[in-house]
């Protein structure tokens, strides 16, 4: 299993069949390894519906970072997010061989991968700002 972030637990009522810590736990590294909500909720015998629950609920901070981790470590495709930041930040590195032998190093700013960034910490940055005003709802009608 790959390395899983230390987290602070979301604090739950006590039940055999609840999220428990180790639960969480086993839940971000299963994510880690998968990379998929539902695959690693039924691996530990939960459901996706009940992660979700979970990830929203007061307390969650530390759970929602770790299982973000968890997913941009899983890399679902060719460009991964650390990849796409190398990329934005560093540029696209091209080495060939010149005529005449010798090695040649083109580096060329990537703006693709620039905006992709962009685009997911927007993404990201939107989905909090759900999460907070939903919170701000359902704290102002209790």
């Amino acid at each position: 299993m790959k390395d899983t972030p230390p987290f602070e637990p979301v604090p739950t009522r006590a039940r055999r069949d609840g999220w428990t810590p180790d639960r969480q736990s086993a839940f971000i590294a299963a994510l880690a390894e998968s990379g998929r909500v539902a695959v690693a909720a039924r691996a530990l015998g939960m459901t996706r519906e009940t992660a979700y629950r979970l990830r929203a609920r007061p307390g969650a901070e530390g759970f929602v970072a770790a299982w973000d981790a968890a997913v941009a470590r899983h890399s679902r495709g060719p460009t991964p997010l650390d990849s796409l930041w190398h990329r934005a930040v560093h540029g696209l590195i091209r080495r060939f061989q010149a005529p005449d032998g010798s090695t040649v190093t083109h580096v060329r700013p990537d703006n693709a991968a620039l905006l992709r960034v962009m685009r997911r910490v927007d993404a990201a940055h939107r989905t909090s700002e759900r999460h907070t005003v939903r919170k701000t709802r359902f704290e102002q009608t209790s």
